[in-house]
């Protein structure tokens, strides 16, 4: 018993001398907003994206590691300056979503409201144009 009291004591010591030192602050993690996008998107166009990157990764090409890198990719591309040569097709359409950072989400913010989904694509289909 007088053992465990004097370990007690011993640790209530250490304890105290550690609170007068001053505290080492840590840096916070610096936190990034990413924000979802949810629009629709040509199902034909979506699974033309998941074969690409299918047959990438059967050759060893981890440049595009989903469907939705592949479309940020794209929607940078295009917020970067690429001008949109494909026009949009006509056919079912899926919904899909992804997350993209601030300076994106603005970007897809000022693109005019009804043309937003034939833009996302054109600017996908000019992509795969051009990485060809």
């Amino acid at each position: 018993m007088k053992l465990k009291a004097a370990n007690k004591q011993a640790n209530k010591n250490l304890q105290n001398k550690d609170s007068s030192a001053p505290a080492v602050m840590e840096p916070k993690p610096v936190k990034r907003k990413n924000t979802t996008l949810t629009f629709q998107i040509n199902t034909i166009l979506y699974n033309t994206i998941q074969n690409i990157i299918s047959s990438l990764h059967t050759s060893q090409d981890f440049t595009y590691v989903s469907a939705s890198d592949f479309i940020r990719k794209a929607l940078n591309a295009y917020k970067d300056g690429m001008e949109l040569t494909e026009l949009d097709e006509k056919g079912e359409k899926i919904n899909t979503s992804l997350r993209v950072d601030q300076s994106l989400k603005d970007f897809y913010s000022n693109l005019p409201d009804r043309m937003r989904s034939k833009l996302i694509e054109r600017s996908i289909r000019t992509y795969i144009k051009n990485k060809q």
